[in-house]
């Protein structure tokens, strides 16, 4: 072993002495890393599968990390072929490490897999904005990720899959996002919630369970935080159609993945980002005229539909009306907060909305026996309208408009 160790050595400072002295070119080398990659996957599956599966597998592993490092230093150092050559031989390379993680029940070899199909794209990046094939091959890597994660019951690959996919997703919403791409924005935040949505219930322990919910969760969360940006950059002219859309779609989405796998925590965190997106747009965007003040209206009464209507389908779980009941107590609040703002919409967008989440709480705490819901809605109702007349007595110049509260 001594000797082996040894010898091991010595080949290493040799071909480090060979490189320095120009004895071994790029192409050399890239071959040579190519060569020994095959080798350890060969040398694992052909002659130590069968009485060292535990050293086969971290074998597998060492070879799928050399290809990968021996196929991105031949476009990134060496420039030896184009990138759409590399690509591909990544991709290949991905492929294999999936078929050999599913084939031998292997995570070490997956987590390599995984690891380096989301490095590609920043290895092989060019700096150019290319927003339809970046995203198709990482839709394309997360729904081979997922199936492996499933089929093996592996729950942290696919916590994995959704924080590298996450990066790379907001990274671009964040830096390239502008005017004439509002749409795509909208939709590749959509598509990719709808991938980690749909993932199937896994008959596991309680611990992977957990994440496998944390997973669908936050799947849908992290898009859904989108929309408060969204809502209040100023850059990208009128969003209101597009956040719109997408918070309500959102919404629904995560109402329908909690009322799926039992957790009534993912509708009441997409309540709580819904109402920071309500009052981020109020702040960003003031309405000034009555067809604003409509449309804000119009979306929160579209809200609290789609809160309300989950909590109406989900009759046997007692804390259903929760979610629901958030939405609509923290909507009269930004509406008592809110109503003041408005220079020339008038009082009835409020009133509208007033009296229709005042109507779902107060069903709501019918069904959920809870009183005070009742009280909390007629007070900030109070409140938000008193301060709306107010106010709009204020501009039409009143000077006893204190007495409207």
């Amino acid at each position: 072993a001594f000797g082996a160790c040894i010898l091991v050595l010595a080949g290493v400072y040799f071909f480090e002495y060979s490189i320095e002295h120009g004895w071994i070119t790029p192409a050399m080398r890239v071959i040579a890393g190519t060569l020994v990659g095959i080798g350890c996957i060969l040398g694992a599956e052909l002659r130590l599968r069968k009485t060292h599966t535990v050293l086969a597998n971290w074998l597998d592993g060492a070879g799928i990390a050399i290809l990968y490092v021996a196929f991105w230093a031949g476009k990134a150092l060496y420039g030896l072929y184009p990138t759409w050559a590399a690509s591909g031989m990544l991709i290949a390379v991905t492929a294999a490490c999936v078929t050999l993680a599913v084939k031998r029940d292997a995570p070490a070899v997956a987590a390599l897999g995984l690891l380096g199909g989301f490095a590609t794209p920043l290895a092989l990046s060019t700096g150019q904005d290319r927003p339809y094939a970046l995203f198709s091959y990482l839709l394309l890597l997360d729904g081979a990720m997922l199936w492996v994660a499933y089929r093996r019951r592996w729950a942290w690959m696919a916590i994995l899959c959704l924080v590298a996919t996450a990066f790379y997703q907001q990274g671009w919403l964040l830096a390239r996002l502008d005017q004439p791409r509002i749409l795509l924005g909208v939709a590749l935040v959509a598509i990719f919630a709808a991938v980690f949505a749909a993932l199937p219930n896994e008959r596991a322990t309680q611990k992977e369970s957990a994440l496998w919910k944390l997973a669908r969760s936050a799947g849908v969360l992290i898009p859904l935080l989108f929309t408060v940006p969204l809502a209040v950059r100023g850059d990208l002219g009128d969003t209101y159609w597009p956040t719109a859309v997408q918070l309500v779609l959102l919404s629904a989405a995560a109402c329908w993945v909690g009322r799926r796998h039992g957790s009534f925590l993912l509708p009441t965190g997409a309540a709580l980002i819904s109402l920071g997106t309500l009052l981020g747009w109020g702040v960003a965007h003031v309405p000034e005229t009555a067809l604003e003040a409509w449309k804000l209206a119009g979306l929160a009464i579209a809200l609290g539909v789609v809160f309300h209507g989950a909590a109406e389908l989900r009759r046997d779980a007692a804390p259903s009306w929760v979610p629901a009941a958030t939405f609509h107590v923290g909507g009269l609040i930004v509406l008592a907060l809110s109503a003041a703002w408005v220079d020339d919409a008038g009082p009835w967008p409020w009133l509208a909305v007033a009296g229709a989440l005042a109507v779902f709480v107060a069903r709501l705490s019918h069904r959920a026996e809870r009183s005070m819901l009742q009280l909390a809605s007629g007070v900030l109702c109070a409140v938000g309208l008193g301060t709306a007349m107010a106010a709009q007595a204020g501009r039409d110049g009143q000077p006893d408009a204190a007495l409207y509260l």
